[in-house]
């Protein structure tokens, strides 16, 4: 079934600065149901799902809407991810160093 969502954003906090996380970003989600555990994915990731607000746990649940091309709704949690968290998800995605995760060094002109 696929469903759509608008961009849900984390909790503001401030340190200093305004802080602004994109959890998930809005557009189409498809909704599966692999070995009893229904979630809601796209090309950015996926999301536990539940269809009625009751079942939903504590993290960020989709809320799946009655009939497919309805928009979900979100329950639980908005709390921003922690830095190392935002940066390990880049792992096998954006290269930081010479083979190394780790970056020593700033960038260089």
């Amino acid at each position: 079934m696929n469903v759509s969502t608008q961009p849900v954003w984390a909790e503001e906090r401030y340190e200093r600065n305004k802080v602004r996380q994109l959890l998930v970003p809005g557009g189409t989600l498809q909704a599966t149901d692999e070995a009893g555990a229904l979630q809601v994915s796209n090309v950015y990731g996926s999301w536990p799902a539940v269809r009625t607000p009751a079942e939903a746990a504590d993290g960020l649940t989709a809320v799946l809407p009655g009939s497919s091309g309805q928009e979900v709704h979100w329950q639980g949690s908005r709390m921003a991810h922690p830095p190392q968290a935002v940066v390990e998800s880049y792992r096998d995605a954006i290269g930081f160093g010479c083979g190394s995760f780790e970056v020593t060094v700033g960038i260089k002109r």
